[in-house]
């Protein structure tokens, strides 16, 4: 009875209690310090402007240009999912959602193989729950087909993670949510475009250098890591590890998951030393490490789906 037990393998739902009290730590020691709020004080703020009767698009970052210094990017969907944290304290409503979503993201991968759960020690997961972004509810939509409404709060990170698990659930759940949102504010969509037009420092993967040899992935056409891969380096991104998140779904063995986790906190480390010449120049560095190993991982397969990903 005792050796059973004791060989008795930890359930899912345990990690994704570990993985949400990781995501909580890593925002709490950032949300916490009044200096480094972290991103997620955007949409939390946006949630208070939208509550209040007010226009997000037009108070952000007028309503505190010390502390915001872009325009508000993100569409209503965003907001409106953002709106019941918006009556907690900020240090405790952004430590939530991020522990919220971890949670669901540690579940997931933790279903598939213990040895995914080493997203969690890579620099995408770190700078993500730090700084509080979506970039991990989309993830979990990618996981989860029944929470694939959450892709619509952040569209080209939600691309990806249809193009990896397409889903007529995550469809629908999409359209649900925008038009609840057209509801609650027609006129939001023209305000959201004139704010993206203004959109600077965004990468393109595909049009760096790194991109000739992402197309080398055709050759595995019929697996959707690739469409995830190619798909995604298809769409601008932010130059920074919390957009590209969704990629360590792709490492597929405990070996994968180490180096892939160990190569991005080793390229944080190194971005944060030459920060001020990296954050100029290094957009195709950033590419290259962050979409280059996720393609030798997909060469390395055979040109079929696992009979996981079929369903």
């Amino acid at each position: 009875m005792i050796a059973g037990a004791a060989s008795r393998p930890i359930p899912a739902w345990v990690w994704g209690g570990v993985a949400g009290i990781v995501g909580f730590i890593a925002a709490y020691a950032v949300m916490s310090r009044p200096d480094q709020p972290g991103d997620f004080l955007y949409w939390y703020t946006a949630a208070k402007v939208l509550v209040s009767g007010g226009n997000p698009y037009e108070a952000i970052p007028t309503l505190n240009p010390e502390r915001f210094a872009t325009g508000f990017f993100y569409p209503l969907p965003a907001v409106l999912l953002t709106v019941p944290f918006s009556f907690l304290p900020y240090r405790l409503a952004g430590p939530l959602f991020v522990a919220l979503t971890s949670s669901l993201v540690g579940y997931g991968v933790a279903k598939q193989g213990l040895h995914r759960l080493w997203l969690l020690a890579g620099a995408p997961f770190i700078v993500s729950a730090a700084s509080g972004t979506w970039s991990i509810a989309v993830t979990a939509a990618a996981l989860f087909p029944i929470l694939g409404f959450l892709a619509c709060a952040k569209p080209n990170a939600g691309i990806a993670a249809f193009l990896y698990r397409p889903s007529r659930k995550m469809v629908v759940g999409c359209l649900v949510l925008i038009v609840l949102s057209f509801v609650v504010w027609p006129g939001w969509l023209r305000a959201w475009l004139g704010e993206v037009g203004g959109v600077q420092n965004r990468v393109i993967p595909i049009l760096t250098p790194a991109g000739p040899f992402l197309l080398l992935a055709l050759t595995r056409w019929r697996r959707r890591e690739t469409r995830l891969l190619l798909g995604y380096a298809c769409v601008p991104q932010a130059p920074w590890f919390y957009d590209q998140l969704i990629l360590t779904l792709i490492p597929a063995t405990q070996l994968e998951a180490i180096n892939y986790a160990f190569t991005t906190q080793l390229t944080l480390a190194i971005w944060i030393v030459f920060n001020g010449v990296l954050w100029t120049h290094g957009n195709w560095l950033l590419a290259a490490v962050l979409y280059l190993p996720p393609l030798i991982m997909i060469l390395r397969r055979p040109n079929e789906p696992p009979a996981a990903a079929t369903n």
